[in-house]
């Protein structure tokens, strides 16, 4: 489109000026597109719009346009035995699933709806999970899961692993003396948030320790999570257990959620109604938001905007660099949000979920949500974009 001016009737809404846009492009098929101004979403008419802001209609206004995101579309169903409590991505796109029937589970696209590994070891619920990325060529991805027996389990998954085979866990973390509820990992920086009020900070299994756990006589783990012996057979691996490296406290109730972003950062959201962000390396508070409402999840943008999930039916976006104020409040849903999630390709996109049976896609410089999914006969627990 021409830099040039452009007259639109004023009463033209996003619905016609994408009609307009599409004829400037020459569009074979109509696209729909979203509106800014002033770094704000048009959700009206654009009259409606320049008068609530004290703008006139002879005025030359910039409007930038871009298309709007699809809806996402239902695929496939993954049935677990019991609730899934905590859902991850990894970069090549395997999923993994934290359940309340006490495992884990690594889904793969193709898998007919069957897990391609089922993680063993918890003695009670899996409540979250995450996965912690090669760190360069010849390592090892670990699928981390966390419980309501106070502990995490690291299981060592090659690429490639499937065939719905059982894995145990080759490292167990312990310290937490209440239910694991939310973990989170990046740049190898494996941190865990627990109803006992605290968020740990976990040392990251290194290869040396996996060739040492498999043992010096030329055993090696192999993809079932157990130790092989040539053709003699094969023993289950010794898990091996660590306690932390450090304890972040601050919280005065129950922590229900945690990230980590860049320059060793970590974000977690409590009970207590607060947002804090943490200095992992100093074990310093550097943030501490407050809202009026218990933090079910916290989540940071590309661009270190934190968002957090509300027992309140709300989402916040937060500016840490503001202080204390929302930058956002997105109300749409109609029952407790449980977690949100920032989209990794763009730094205005967030999803969130909720009791509701929904789960909501939203451009956060409008407080009106881009899509609502009807997801779930029952409440939705978690979200991962």
């Amino acid at each position: 489109v021409s830099d040039l001016p452009l007259a639109v009737p004023a009463r033209l809404t996003r619905l016609g000026l994408s009609e307009v846009v599409n004829h400037l492009l020459e569009h074979d098929e109509p696209r729909a597109f979203d509106f800014l101004i002033d770094g704000e979403l048009l959700r009206s008419s654009l009259e409606e719009h320049l008068r609530s802001k004290g703008l006139s209609l002879e005025e030359v206004v910039i409007v930038e346009y871009f298309l709007v995101p699809k809806k996402p579309e239902h695929t496939e169903d993954k049935p677990h035995e019991d609730w899934v409590a905590g859902i991850a991505i990894s970069s090549s796109s395997s999923v993994l699933t934290a359940s309340y029937d006490k495992t884990g589970r690594i889904w793969e696209e193709g898998a007919d709806g069957h897990a391609a590994v089922t993680l063993l070891g918890h003695e009670d619920s899996a409540t979250c999970c995450t996965w912690v990325e090669e760190q360069g060529e010849g390592s090892t991805r670990f699928a981390i899961t966390g419980s309501k027996d106070y502990s995490l389990l690291a299981f060592a998954v090659p690429k490639g692993t499937g065939g719905g085979q059982s894995m145990q866990p080759c490292f167990r973390f312990r310290g937490h003396e209440g239910a694991v509820q939310a973990v989170a990992c990046r740049d190898s920086l494996l941190c865990s948030a627990s109803w006992d009020k605290t968020i740990k900070i976990w040392p990251m299994p290194t290869e040396k320790e996996l060739e040492e756990l498999a043992g010096n006589s030329g055993e090696a783990i192999s993809q079932t999570g157990k130790r092989s012996k040539g053709e003699e057979g094969k023993q289950a691996v010794n898990m091996k257990d660590r306690g932390c490296l450090s304890t972040l406290v601050g919280h005065t109730q129950a922590v229900t959620g945690v990230e980590v972003g860049g320059r060793q950062e970590i974000v977690s959201g409590g009970w207590d109604h607060t947002v804090k962000s943490w200095d992992a390396e100093k074990q310093q508070c550097l943030t501490n938001l407050t809202s009026n409402s218990a933090v079910n999840g916290v989540a940071i943008s590309l661009s270190g905007l934190f968002a957090s999930a509300h027992a309140d039916r709300a989402v916040r976006v937060w500016d840490p660099r503001a202080g204390a104020l929302v930058r956002k409040s997105l109300a749409s849903h109609k029952g407790w949000v449980n977690a949100v999630s920032w989209s990794p390709s763009s730094e205005h996109h967030l999803v969130s979920c909720s009791h509701d049976h929904t789960i909501k896609l939203w451009d956060f410089r409008s407080s009106v949500p881009l899509h609502t999914i009807a997801a779930h006969d029952g409440k939705a627990l978690c979200v991962s974009w």
